[in-house]
């Protein structure tokens, strides 16, 4: 199984090094999905905060966050080499110090593969069986862009696995297990959450007046728009509660998490964008 692994592994690793090929995976690959996985994720945990929205939570969040997790795990209860550092025939692009610490054993599975393709399919999901699906806040109504997000989306997680493997940091069987965790946690994640809000609509449908089920019917009508709901805003009354001791509470919560995020967003877009885009391949 080894032989087979390293054999097909080398092959990927030789097709993708060529002239034309080398910055291919880099280019429609790994600088995407770090841009969508990085800002996607600030945005989308600022939106959950400031506008109580399920949607970038159900197909953002959740699946990346579950991935991590998985993989962190196993990472960790079972060690293997990567290639990169164990094989001079394909040591040119890794990243050398990695080579000198623990994290050389960290080849099983492949973080980018697991978390690009939960990403990808949990949105697949959103776009193709949502009734009202949305990209963030953006409700996506035609055929052709539900269809245009989900295939880029599923493409760029495959480059990321072909970048993986031609840069010499995980083998074939790392990013194929890698992928397949990233598919079902993509997939279980968004059905499973769905499942949920399909009964929190439901039950908004008969009780239209309840106070959680106002975001429900503002975000269902044709007429939302950002700017009216920045008008109707109040940072200390609470759209989940009417009790104004616990929604000054909320705010001040509210304010104290955004701090950090946006440190960590800012910190992405004027320091490690420049690094990404330097083609500084990531190494987890």
């Amino acid at each position: 199984m080894d032989k087979i692994d390293l054999f097909i592994t080398k092959k990927i690793y030789n097709i993708f090094n060529n002239k034309w090929s080398s910055n291919i995976t880099e280019i429609f690959g790994i600088i995407p999905y770090e841009i969508y996985e990085k800002v996607g994720m600030y945005s989308s945990i600022l939106q959950v905060l400031w506008m109580s929205t399920p949607n970038p939570f159900q197909f953002h969040l959740v699946p990346y966050w579950f991935t991590f997790t998985i993989i962190r795990i196993l990472k960790e209860i079972i060690p293997r080499k990567r290639p990169g550092c164990f094989h001079k025939d394909m040591d040119t692009f890794i990243d050398k110090t990695i080579c000198k610490n623990e994290k050389k054993y960290e080849s099983f599975p492949s973080m980018h593969s697991g978390t690009s393709f939960a990403l990808a399919v949990a949105l697949m999901m959103e776009m193709k069986y949502s009734k009202n699906p949305h990209f963030f806040e953006f409700k996506i109504k035609q055929t052709t862009s539900k269809n245009t997000i989900s295939i880029i989306g599923l493409c760029i997680a495959f480059i990321i696995c072909i970048h993986r493997i031609s840069k010499g940091y995980h083998s074939f069987f790392d990013v194929l297990t890698g992928a397949l965790i990233g598919t079902c946690v993509g997939f279980i994640s968004w059905t499973t959450l769905e499942y949920y809000k399909k009964m929190y609509e439901d039950l908004c449908e008969k009780n239209k007046k309840e106070l959680l089920c106002k975001n429900n019917n503002i975000s269902k009508s044709n007429n939302w728009s950002l700017k009216d709901w920045l008008s109707k805003y109040n940072l200390f009354k609470s759209k989940e509660t009417k009790d104004k001791v616990l929604s000054f509470i909320i705010g001040i919560i509210r304010i104290i998490l955004t701090i950090p995020i946006l440190y960590l967003l800012i910190i992405f877009l004027t320091k490690d964008l420049f690094k990404l885009l330097s083609f500084r391949a990531l190494h987890y």
